[in-house]
């Protein structure tokens, strides 16, 4: 296993890392997003 391969997996392994983060937060602010909105339309 060269060094060039090594790199390329730690770069796929860094992406991956990153899109997780980014689906979770997006779970998260579409979560907040149903919990504060909810209860305003249902007021109304």
């Amino acid at each position: 296993m060269t060094s060039s391969h090594l790199m390329v997996f730690f770069n796929l392994y860094l992406f991956a890392v990153i899109l997780h983060y980014f689906f979770l937060l997006l779970l998260w602010a579409c979560l907040f997003g149903v919990t504060m909105f909810f209860p305003l339309s249902h007021n109304n």
